[in-house]
């Protein structure tokens, strides 16, 4: 008990009255990010990197973020002075921030969690490279200059390299055709036709442009900024809230989430999936709890390599056989009856 009480201590002894800047907020984990840290830990400010979406700037997406009843629970006069948006723009090398709030961030930012990312498997490759490698490059390449910078999350994912039977917590280099800046060079000239019969040779062993792009990141930022206090957090499939600040909650229905959604309304009723396979699932405040513990780590470590960590749980390894019956058992026995007798595992 005392060292759980100790480590909580560190943990927000770490955070008190620092400034983060948040990148990736509207995002699934970084909404359950961004409420955790308002209301778990005593921090200054949240700057926060909200680019311009449907005709709305980042003012406007994020008055629509913290109203959201996720954020119910917050105090609304927190929410006003802590939490500062910043107008962005990742295609630009400078991201559109001016000198004066750029000078504000590198005099005060002392911690960075990076969840920028394009989730679409489907996403061309072209455009998951630039959403994943690019935008991280152009972020990290701003946070260089942050003179009080103590600690800094990257979020990956656990599947950037699911080719392999073993996947150790490092940064694994096997990029085919010469890495990550050959590749993008070979499909700059080439047409869309063009891009996409090449896309799979490319890929190889890796399923979708996600995962390889992902994996292309990690590589990056070992290669460019390995010397900043940078750690690689790679969480697996991330599920609904389990307890904390709602259970259930999600705002999304991508992933299992959507299948067991679909099957509960009857619109699903034959899976084709190995049910001894094991997806490795967790849920999204797990995942945020061991990104605030892991940046509290990077920052008391001296490590020669950059410190990447696996989130799992060795003990909580369900097959999805035993998930899908976990799920039917929590409906009544009429209901299961009648809609889902013809589910087949």
């Amino acid at each position: 008990m005392a060292s759980s009480m100790e480590q909580n201590n560190r943990i927000t002894e770490f955070y008190n009255n620092s400034v983060v800047l948040l990148c990736g907020a509207t995002g699934f984990m970084g909404k359950v990010l961004l409420e955790k840290i308002l209301r778990n830990v005593n921090v200054r400010t949240i700057y926060v990197l909200i680019r311009r979406k449907h005709n709305l700037d980042g003012q406007q997406r994020l008055k629509e973020l913290l109203s959201e009843t996720l954020f119910e629970n917050i105090d609304q006069e927190k929410l006003t002075n802590c939490v500062k948006p910043l107008d962005v723009d990742f295609d630009q090398d400078d991201l559109s921030i001016n000198e004066n709030i750029r000078s504000v961030l590198v005099d005060e930012v002392e911690i960075v969690f990076n969840l920028i990312a394009s989730i679409k498997f489907n996403e061309p490759l072209e455009s998951a490279l630039k959403i994943n490698v690019e935008y991280t490059q152009r972020v990290l390449r701003m946070v260089t200059s942050f003179r009080r910078l103590r600690s800094i999350i990257h979020v990956s994912t656990f599947y950037s390299n699911c080719d392999r039977s073993f996947i150790e917590e490092k940064v694994f280099e096997d990029i085919p055709f010469g890495g990550y800046d050959n590749i993008r060079r070979i499909m700059a000239p080439l047409s869309p036709s063009e891009k996409q019969i090449l896309t799979p040779h490319i890929l190889g062993k890796l399923p979708n442009s996600y995962t390889f792009s992902k994996k292309c990141t990690e590589l990056m930022i070992r290669d460019h900024f390995g010397n900043l206090p940078i750690g690689i957090f790679r969480p697996p499939i991330v599920g609904p809230v389990y307890r904390d600040p709602i259970p259930g909650w999600l705002d999304n229905f991508n992933g299992p989430s959507g299948v067991l959604f679909a099957i509960h309304e009857g619109m699903l009723r034959v899976i084709p999936l190995d049910k001894k396979k094991k997806p490795f699932l967790a849920p999204v405040d797990f995942c945020v709890n061991g990104m605030l513990c892991c940046a509290v780590d990077i920052a008391s470590l001296l490590a020669e390599k950059i410190p990447v960590y696996n989130f799992t749980d060795e003990f909580q390894l369900y097959n999805w056989g035993e998930i899908f019956c976990g799920f039917m058992n929590g409906m009544s026995p009429l209901r299961r009856f009648f809609k889902y007798a013809e589910v087949s595992l």
